[in-house]
């Protein structure tokens, strides 16, 4: 089984990668709470459907007790010895307040 976790920045790009991991072929669940990213691995491992063996997740970390959760996932499948992947999105502030203006207009943002 393939399963990737795609996490960072707000308005790094995640949301654009998980449509590039869409567009081949992969299962794609956005924003899942990092509290229930162990529960998705163990379901799309037992699955029968192939479909399921290829996915790729956005988790968000923005709170510490997200990015707690995450880190304890990732810390049990490296101690399991799962294929998972990790891609991490990160930009310069500059950029990211140009995508989110792009992105949800600029009311309210002042730069």
């Amino acid at each position: 089984m393939e399963f990737v976790i795609i996490t960072g920045m707000s308005g790094a790009g995640k949301t654009s990668a998980l449509h590039v991991f869409e567009d081949i072929g992969y299962y794609c669940v956005d924003n899942i709470p990092s509290s229930l990213l162990s529960t998705l691995y163990s379901l799309c491992l037992n699955s029968k459907d192939e479909m399921m063996k290829r996915v790729a997740v956005v988790v968000d970390v923005r709170g510490t007790e997200n990015f707690n959760d995450l880190y304890a996932d990732v810390e049990q499948f490296k101690n399991k010895k799962e294929s998972v992947s990790i891609l991490f999105f990160d930009d310069g502030l500059d950029r990211l307040i140009i995508r989110y203006m792009c992105s949800r207009g600029s009311r309210g943002l002042w730069v």
